[in-house]
């Protein structure tokens, strides 16, 4: 008796080990560029990087301008969630991927070269990924280390 007992909390425990597991499984999700944008307040000399997670268009027109009228596409705040960072003038990063595992998203960002295709000209890296509900925060890793949490707020 003592010895089933046992072997049932025993396989009890591993199930819930390897359920737990499971749910913080990311799942990939999609990101669209945005190059055509800039703050609207300047940063020019500011040593720190700075992020941003925006969730609605009123928002969104407070703390950006487009550079450039032609090709500047809007983001559609119904369905879309806007992540940004923001480096230092001598810092050039992208969104590389981005990821929903539980309540969290992690956006990956990371250096790269003027010349590279869909590097930030002006060190702003401005993208949207597909609005969920269930996101509580979003994490930022940058070279694949995390640099900063934020909530969300819907």
């Amino acid at each position: 008796m003592t010895h089933s007992l046992s072997l049932s909390v025993f396989i009890v425990l591993v199930s819930a080990c390897s359920a737990s597991r499971q749910m913080t499984k990311e799942s990939a999700i999609g990101v669209l560029y945005y190059q055509n944008y800039d703050l609207k307040i300047s940063r020019a000399g500011a040593m720190d990087t700075a992020y941003y997670v925006i969730t609605n268009a009123k928002e969104f027109e407070d703390v950006f301008t487009r550079v450039r009228e032609v090709d500047a596409k809007a983001p559609n705040f119904t369905g879309q969630t806007l992540v940004a960072i923001s480096a230092p003038a001598a810092t050039r990063l992208r969104v590389i991927r981005a990821a929903i595992a539980s309540s969290d998203m992690n956006v990956y960002a990371g250096t790269c070269d003027a010349n590279e295709a869909g590097c930030p000209e002006n060190g702003l890296a401005v993208s949207t990924v597909p609005k969920s509900f269930s996101v509580k925060r979003v994490v930022f890793y940058i070279n694949s280390r995390l640099v900063k949490q934020l909530p969300v707020s819907y």
